[in-house]
């Protein structure tokens, strides 16, 4: 990612500045660029919000260039006017100052947010409009990504109508009514930045995230895959950033989102969206959004960075989630190296012999030894003193004494197997930890008996989640028990994306939908006295894993699972 040759920013650095690189002054021979830091600290400056399309038009062919020229002529002189006015002789505006090569525009766009933030009042150009109050103009302006942030970092707020209009005074809350359309969602970012209210760190910068999510891109022409047509040589990658300076970022939204945060990351036109975003998240741990998302199960699983979620169908939020994994990298296909997982694989093929025990009784203790010992030491025995009474006896003696011996055996045999499986029908207390999957429905009761054996005993012995799955629902009771109905509509599901998941160490059973039979699963968070664990299929081309489903098992589970090392979480099924 080349930068300016002056310039240098890692996330051990000072990421805020003081001051802008660049201002235009107005001195005793008219407006002039100065990059002079000792004659820019003292001056006050304005800076200009805009969205591109109400201010000028981009052209593709020449004439279009030619009017492109003109419209921002006629901006620039017009920014220079409205400054002089409000008796200020600097200001700061993109258009001439965000840099002409890609790498001084990827430092304009690092240092972007101290602009703002340094300035002494944000003058927000809005197009003309035939409507009195000009709603349609600030629902254009306010649904740009870069607005947004502009506006809360800035200390002052005012706007003008038009080139020519004049410059009036506004509030946070009162552009907020007029310019965003998700008022009702944004409500605490706005008093928390209007000084109304105060949020939890994570919980302001999740709901920035999820504005800036809602917002459009710069109406600029998108760089190329970065994944499809990545340069082979360091010559290449430096034509593309320097001869390319009028794309648009794909990580547009990522960097509008980093002046928020402490640390701050170098843009490049190379990396997409969720690649920025693992690299803000790394750059700034304490939040660890990153690993907070992998542990959340989202609508839209993403075909490849599939640790990214915008929402959870649990309900929860990225601050409700406690992650017990670290970002360790981000690969080239978007994916998330993690550390610190416990892993364990799922069983697909068949039903394993697992050892576990039971409760005793003197009862079912008897009952087991009596058809073992029996059949294996009294047979043999009973049929030698049948012969010697055959010998010895009289007949009618030997007929009785056969009969008796004979009908003890059949009896002994007939009832040897309800003997046994009575005497393993006690409750389970411990078991060997397994997790079996099952394509398909199967109840408790049936993969009890494949788990465990027969049993003659009411008791249940696996169990429906109360709240692991989307198909969970709690029994209302003391007893955190899962309620039975979830099998029924389990069977309703058409198509074969249904699985069945046995938890034989909780002794609790899953239902689940997946694109895929996951075999891998990780334990990445708790939340809501659960552990949030991922279920996952193997890419074995990639080396990497995908997320398919989101369990959320007891904690305790995790005790039976294995440290590994570094996982990657995000690539594409294979």
């Amino acid at each position: 990612m080349p930068t300016a040759a002056d310039f240098s920013a890692t996330v051990k650095s000072i990421t805020h500045a003081l001051r802008p690189r660049r201002l235009a002054i107005y001195g005793e021979s008219g407006w002039y660029l100065c990059d002079n830091p000792d004659i820019i600290i003292n001056y006050r400056y304005v800076t200009i919000s805009y969205r591109q399309n109400d201010v000028f038009q981009r052209g593709f062919d020449d004439e279009g260039k030619k009017r492109e020229e003109e419209q921002k002529k006629q901006s620039i002189e017009s920014v220079r006017s409205t400054t002089l006015q409000c008796v200020l002789q600097t200001y700061w505006l993109d258009l001439e100052y965000l840099g002409e090569t890609t790498e001084d525009k990827n430092i304009g766009l690092y240092r972007m947010s101290d602009i703002y933030c340094g300035a002494v009042f944000t003058l927000i150009t809005l197009r003309k409009s035939d409507d009195q109050h000009s709603i349609e103009s600030w629902r254009s302006w306010g649904g740009c990504v870069w607005t947004f942030p502009e506006t809360l970092l800035s200390g002052e707020l005012r706007y003008r109508i038009g080139l020519d209009g004049p410059v009036t005074p506004i509030t946070l809350h009162e552009l907020a009514n007029k310019a965003y359309e998700y008022y009702s969602e944004e409500t605490a970012i706005i008093n928390a930045y209007g000084g109304k209210d105060r949020l939890d760190r994570l919980e302001r910068l999740t709901r920035l995230k999820a504005a800036i999510w809602r917002r459009g891109g710069a109406a600029l022409p998108k760089a190329r895959d970065p994944e499809k047509q990545r340069p082979q040589t360091a010559r290449q990658l430096r034509l593309q950033q320097t001869g390319s300076p009028n794309l648009s970022y794909p990580a547009e939204r990522a960097y509008a989102l980093m002046g928020f945060f402490e640390h701050r990351i170098m843009p490049s036109i190379l990396e997409t969206e969720l690649q920025a975003l693992a690299r803000l998240s790394m750059a700034n741990d304490s939040d660890r959004m990153a690993e907070r998302m992998v542990s959340i199960l989202p609508q839209d699983i993403q075909p490849q960075a599939c640790w990214y979620a915008d929402d959870d169908q649990y309900g929860s939020e990225l601050r409700d989630i406690e992650p017990e994994v670290n970002v360790a990298g981000v690969t080239e296909s978007g994916a998330l190296v993690l550390d610190g997982c416990r892993a364990t694989c799922i069983c697909w093929q068949n039903f394993p012999e697992i050892s576990f025990r039971r409760t005793e009784s003197i009862r079912r203790t008897i009952a087991g030894r009596i058809p073992a010992n029996y059949c294996r030491q009294n047979t043999s025995h009973s049929s030698r003193l049948v012969l010697y009474a055959a010998t010895w006896m009289p007949i009618p003696a030997t007929v009785s004494v056969g009969t008796v011996f004979f009908a003890c055996t059949a009896f002994m045999l007939v009832s040897g197997p309800f003997l046994t499986v009575y005497s393993v029908s006690g409750r389970i207390l411990a078991t060997q930890p397994w997790l079996i999957g099952i394509k398909g429905v199967m109840s408790p009761e049936e993969a009890a008996d494949h788990v465990y054996g027969a049993t003659l005993s009411k008791r249940q012995r696996l169990f429906f989640t109360p709240s692991g799955s989307l198909f969970a629902k709690p029994v209302e009771d003391e007893i955190q028990q899962g309620l039975g109905s979830q099998y029924d509509e389990a069977l309703a599901q058409t198509g074969d994306d249904i699985y069945t998941l046995i938890d034989t160490f909780s002794g609790t059973i899953y239902y689940f939908t997946a694109k895929c039979p996951p075999t891998v699963c990780l334990f990445t968070g708790r939340e809501g006295g659960l552990g949030r664990f991922v279920l996952c299929s193997e890419n074995c081309v990639a080396n990497e894993l995908h997320k398919e489903v989101v369990l959320r098992v007891p904690s305790y589970t995790h005790r039976a699972m294995i440290p590994c090392d570094w996982v990657a979480v995000g690539g594409a099924r294979e």
